[in-house]
């Protein structure tokens, strides 16, 4: 059995043979294209790429799971859904088309509202700050955090909050997502957090990676739910 150093080695080296692959072609993924653009070495590239790939394997297979999860018991969303993404009558969407796909998108942020892939998170202080709210009996009041403490919310909890989203707040609705005449649906906000936010918010929000793979499999499974 391989020891912890010994494993890590053995991934390193098999993703410095992809990064030696890519820099030789006459073209470059996006990714690596921006990082090589930026002048980075091979290791900051071999560990952006290692964090992209490990995200977005679990992240993905996790929000798959959710959805399918969803429609099996939503019928007419289903139907919805299956209808738009026939639009593109099997042919792989571009970037533009993807964004047009509205209902989707919608379904997508229900999903992660109802069931955020990741349902707690933390950031710990660097300096001594306090935040305005949070503090005394009812939480409306200041509260100091110090240095190095950790500050965990729960995004499970807060998805579903009536005051932010709603009496239909535990109930999957992708609807509440799209403008309905003149009534706005839905915006990502500071009350929405599936990637996190600020600085250092998730890369995945815009990438649309795991799109790709929805499509694949959404209009049979529809079908079959159907």
């Amino acid at each position: 059995m391989l020891s912890m150093s010994e494993t890590a080695q053995e991934i390193h080296e098999y993703f410095d043979r992809f990064i030696e692959k890519y820099l030789s072609a006459t073209s470059l993924s996006l990714s690596l294209q921006g990082l090589a653009s930026q002048g980075s070495d091979k290791i900051r590239m071999r560990e952006e790429a290692m964090s992209l790939l490990f995200t977005a394997r679990d992240s993905t297979a996790a929000l798959l799971t959710n959805v399918f999860f969803q429609l099996s018991k939503s019928p007419e969303v289903c139907s919805r859904l299956r209808a738009e993404v026939d639009t593109l009558h099997g042919q792989k969407p571009s970037y533009e088309q993807l964004k047009n796909l509205k209902y989707l998108r919608a379904v997508l942020n229900e999903s992660q509202r109802v069931w955020p892939l990741v349902p707690t998170f933390g950031r710990q202080a660097t300096e001594d700050m306090v935040l305005p709210l949070g503090g005394g009996e009812d939480g409306k009041s200041a509260i100091l955090i110090k240095k190095e403490q950790l500050v965990v919310f729960g995004k499970y909890s807060m998805h579903r909050r009536k005051d932010l989203f709603g009496p239909d707040a535990d109930t999957f609705r992708p609807e509440r997502w799209l403008d309905m005449g003149d009534q706005k649906g839905l915006r990502q906000s500071w009350d929405y957090l599936p990637f996190s936010g600020g600085p250092r918010v998730c890369i995945g929000r815009e990438c649309y990676a795991y799109l790709p793979d929805i499509l694949k499999y959404l209009s049979s499974i529809c079908g079959l739910l159907d």
